[in-house]
């Protein structure tokens, strides 16, 4: 990743999209789908730091605690139509030095509480 190991980061989200799925329904363009992703996360504090479209990989720097922005765009692009083709979104948090797996969490949660 451009800057992957020296970037210092508060927050920051991965996500793979499932190209042989995109390509097998024939649905929808990959390159699309790649901007559409891009785009859920322009209007926010995140900034783009992906090496390849194989993980697009999103970062909030410290000093800008947009702690909201993360649920936003996550619960965005898993409502979205592009859904079905996420294959991977992870959450990490420098400030614990967590990591989520988003699309599970949400699954979980959706399943306990209802969508």
């Amino acid at each position: 990743m451009k800057g992957r190991d020296s970037m210092k980061y508060l927050y920051k989200i991965t996500v793979v999209i499932d190209d042989d799925k995109v390509l097998r329904f024939q649905q929808h363009d990959l390159n699309a789908i790649y901007q559409t992703v891009r785009d859920a996360f322009k209007d926010c504090n995140f900034k783009e730091v992906s090496d390849t479209d194989k993980e697009l990989v999103f970062v909030i720097e410290e000093g800008k605690d947009s702690f909201s922005e993360v649920g936003i765009v996550a619960n965005s692009l898993y409502d979205s139509w592009l859904a079905k083709y996420l294959k991977k979104m992870e959450w990490y948090d420098a400030s614990d030095n967590s990591t989520e797996d988003i699309l599970k969490e949400i699954k979980d949660f959706d399943t306990q509480y209802g969508k």
